[in-house]
């Protein structure tokens, strides 16, 4: 019985030498496979700021292994907010203003790592809302044109401000939990 290769083989016989070598090897897979010295294992996030460096043979390439923060699950969340369509909600609900998400986006990228992170939500008027809650602190932050209101409790006490995107925090937040 006669294989494909044979028949391939046959048919690239009469062609140059430098063809039939190119044409019978096989083909090189398109996914790049890292040995296994260079996979990086899980880490958590206090190993992964110590680490050193994961470099590639050559020498060229070099990178940590990336954990995703809270705080990079709150700007991904804020991005899937920002593809939602008129009526989002059922009712009425005004689309997601993209310059109000990415004020929220910029104000969670601004917080300091031992920051408090807050969760994203989205105001029925298309405004982004963050806001954290835990047993006896609460804040919500809506950003609304070039300001952020905010209302925040902490045990009996409370505050109900606005402040200007960029600004310094106020006291109130800092009670919380945030830092900048």
């Amino acid at each position: 019985m006669i294989t494909a290769e044979a028949v391939t083989l046959a048919q690239f016989s009469s062609a140059e030498s430098a063809i039939t070598c190119v044409v019978s090897q096989p083909a090189l897979p398109r996914a790049l496979v890292l040995p296994k010295r260079l996979v990086p294992t899980a880490m958590t996030p206090t190993q992964a700021a110590v680490a050193p460096a994961v470099t590639n043979t050559e020498g060229a390439i070099s990178a940590r292994p990336s954990q995703q923060t809270s705080a990079d699950a709150s700007v991904a969340q804020l991005l899937k907010l920002s593809n939602l369509n008129l009526n989002w909600d059922g009712y009425g609900a005004a689309k997601p203003k993209r310059s109000s998400i990415n004020a929220a986006r910029n104000f969670i990228r601004s917080l300091a790592p031992e920051s408090i992170v807050p969760q994203p939500a989205l105001h029925a008027d298309g405004n982004a809302i963050l806001f954290f809650r835990t047993d006896d602190a609460y804040a919500e932050l809506e950003f609304v044109d070039q300001k952020i209101e905010f209302y925040a409790r902490r045990g009996e006490v409370e505050w109900a401000d606005e402040l200007q995107q960029g600004g310094p925090l106020p006291v109130a937040l800092s009670e919380i939990g945030f830092s900048t």
